[in-house]
């Protein structure tokens, strides 16, 4: 539905369940928590997840995981936030909040650390380590972001498609896309982050029940 940039802004302000209703210079700002200092997000993914398939047997592939590929709206520390202008969705970030790295190393790290601790597989490298992998796992972002629904809910939205490569061979093993979403309950930066960390966590953990569907018969 065609919406102009003042209905938008005015049914941000009314609702408060996304925005303040105000821009800053170029940016959105979500209920600040901490003051003016911007905040400062690592990216939290809930161990106890990956553990959960700790007692299955591991494949004694090694696998190695590549920064994921990310469009330049994504190759930032901001925290992107998608808003419908004059009909169309774009792209802002939210004020006074960061990803504590870029946010395609960020991914990159946390699936290190997650399929680390889920003992799919004997190792699990970064893409810049030197050692040989079995496997290589070629993830592109295609979404990271804070969004508005079609409902009016503010929403974290995750979507990692990933690539699965035979490095010796270089035959591709299979490719999927994942996609989870998740509601924002309060209009605060905090709140914000928690969700998207959720649904990435989610993403995570289709992903390694995935990988572990693509080792029958290697």
């Amino acid at each position: 539905m065609k919406k102009g940039y003042h209905q938008v802004r005015f049914h941000f302000s009314q609702t408060l369940s996304i925005l303040l209703g105000f821009w800053c210079g170029g940016c959105v700002s979500l209920l600040p928590e901490k003051g003016p200092t911007p905040t400062k997000y690592t990216l939290a993914v809930t161990p106890e997840d990956a553990l959960a398939s700790k007692g299955r047997s591991a494949s004694p592939k090694i696998i190695k995981i590549l920064t994921p590929l990310a469009e330049d709206t994504y190759q930032t520390t901001r925290v992107v936030i998608l808003l419908e202008k004059a009909g169309t969705l774009q792209s802002d970030y939210v004020a006074d909040v960061l990803w504590s790295d870029a946010l395609p190393s960020l991914v990159q790290h946390r699936l290190v650390d997650y399929m680390t601790r889920a003992h799919v597989f004997k190792g699990v490298l970064h893409g810049d380590e030197s050692a040989r992998a079995d496997l290589l796992l070629l993830p592109t972002l295609e979404a990271f972001a804070l969004r508005k629904s079609g409902t009016g809910d503010l929403m974290a939205t995750v979507h990692l498609r990933i690539k699965l490569v035979d490095d010796k061979s270089r035959r591709l093993v299979g490719t999927h896309g994942f996609m989870q979403e998740k509601v924002v309950n309060h209009p605060t930066q905090g709140a914000s982050i928690v969700a998207l960390e959720e649904a990435f966590t989610d993403v995570l953990r289709q992903i390694n029940e995935w990988l572990r569907a693509q080792l029958h018969g290697f």
